[in-house]
C-alpha cells in the first residue's frame, strides 16, 4: 500500500453466504467488481444531555451508544450477479422451475443473511450478517460516457456488526471473466405487459423489504426481520394511443407483466402477477416528445396465489 493515500480503484469486495457469522472468506468466496459503496458503522456517543452548570460536553460523561451498520453497494447487473443475489433480493422460497429448469423465486417472510468484506487498502472492513433492505434496478436507453444503458443495481444493506480484524484472503477470490459476468444492457431487455411487448426508454424496479433491526440489550444489532414489502416498477414509454388505452387506467382490471434482461443464452426475468398503474397523465413540456410515464405498484393476487414478483436467472 502507498504511504501517500488509499485510492478507490485499488478497493476489493467479496461476499460470503451460508452458515453463520463470522463467515470465513477464502478463494471460493464471491468476488465482485463494483461501482461504489457507502457501507459504514455509524458510531454514536451518548450521555452528555445532562445539565452540569457548564455549556460544554464532558469527556467524563461520554459513553458508547448503539451503532448502526448500513449503506449501499452499486453493481453492474449481469446474469452471474442475479444468479448469486436473487435469493438475497427476493427470498429463498421457490415456486417451481422455468422452461430451462431454473428455480423461480418468490417473496417469503424471511431473507438470507451474508457477510461482506471490503479491502479499502488502508484497512479491511468485515460486515457480519448483512441483509438487503432495498434493491433498486435501473437503466436508460441513452448512450453516453456515463453508461446509463448498462443496467445497474444498488443494494441497500443493514448489517449486525462491523469488525476490522479480518484479513483479505490469500489466495484471494478471483473476478469472473465468463460471459455470464458481462453487464446487462438496455438494448437487450424486453418489457412485456399483458402479453404484449412494449418499447420503453428507461425503467426503475425497486424491491423494499422494510427491514426492522433490533438491538436487544446490545450495542450491536441482534435481530433483523423484514417488516412490510413494497415492489414498484416505473417505466418511461412513448405516448401512443394503443399503449395508453391498455396500460394507463388499470385499477378496475390490473394487468400482469415481465421484465427480462438477455445476454446470449443467459437471461434474468422478473415476472409481476398484478400491476396497477399510479402514474400521472402525459403532459406537454415543450416541443419535445410527450412521455408516457408509468408507475406500477406490484401487488399480490391473494385469491389466485400470484405473488407480486418472482425472479429467475438462467446462465449460459
Amino acid at each position: 500500500m502507498s504511504t501517500c493515500m488509499s485510492i478507490g480503484s485499488a478497493a476489493k469486495l467479496a461476499v460470503q453466504g451460508g452458515g453463520t457469522a463470522p463467515r470465513t472468506f477464502n478463494s471460493s468466496s464471491e468476488r465482485y467488481d463494483f461501482l461504489y459503496e457507502t457501507l459504514t458503522k455509524k458510531q454514536r456517543r451518548v450521555g452528555n444531555r445532562t445539565i452540569k452548570g457548564d455549556l460544554s460536553d464532558w469527556e467524563e460523561r461520554n459513553v458508547e451508544g448503539a451503532s448502526l451498520c448500513s449503506g449501499v453497494i452499486a453493481f453492474n447487473a449481469s446474469p452471474l450477479w442475479f444468479s448469486n443475489w436473487m435469493t438475497r433480493i427476493i427470498g429463498t422460497t421457490t415456486n417451481g422451475n422455468n422452461g430451462d429448469g431454473d428455480a423461480i423465486y418468490e417473496p417469503g417472510t424471511s431473507l438470507p443473511s451474508f457477510d461482506v468484506l471490503i479491502d479499502k487498502e488502508a484497512d479491511t472492513f468485515h460486515f457480519y450478517d448483512c441483509m438487503v433492505n432495498r434493491c433498486i434496478i435501473r437503466g436508460q436507453n441513452v448512450p453516453s460516457e456515463e453508461e446509463p444503458e448498462v443496467i445497474n443495481v444498488v443494494v441497500q444493506l443493514i448489517a449486525k456488526q462491523r469488525v476490522l480484524t479480518t484479513s483479505w484472503p490469500d489466495p484471494e477470490p478471483s473476478l469472473s471473466t465468463s460471459s455470464n459476468a458481462l453487464p446487462d444492457v438496455m438494448g437487450k431487455s424486453v418489457l412485456t405487459m399483458d402479453s404484449t411487448e412494449y418499447a420503453y426508454d428507461s425503467f426503475v424496479l425497486s424491491i423494499d423489504h422494510g427491514l426492522i433491526p433490533k438491538f436487544r440489550n446490545s450495542l450491536n444489532i441482534s435481530c433483523i426481520r423484514p417488516g412490510m414489502r413494497k415492489v414498484r416498477l416505473q417505466t418511461n414509454n412513448p405516448f401512443l394511443s394503443a399503449s395508453f388505452s391498455a396500460l394507463h387506467d388499470t385499477l378496475a382490471s390490473p394487468i400482469g407483466g415481465s421484465l427480462k434482461f438477455e445476454r446470449g443464452d443467459a437471461y434474468t426475468e422478473f415476472a409481476f402477477g398484478t400491476l396497477d398503474n399510479m402514474g400521472e397523465d402525459p403532459n406537454v413540456r415543450g416541443k419535445t416528445e410527450i412521455v408516457h410515464a408509468l408507475d406500477f405498484q406490484c401487488l399480490k393476487d391473494a385469491s389466485a396465489g400470484s405473488p407480486e414478483i418472482t425472479g429467475t436467472t438462467h446462465l449460459g
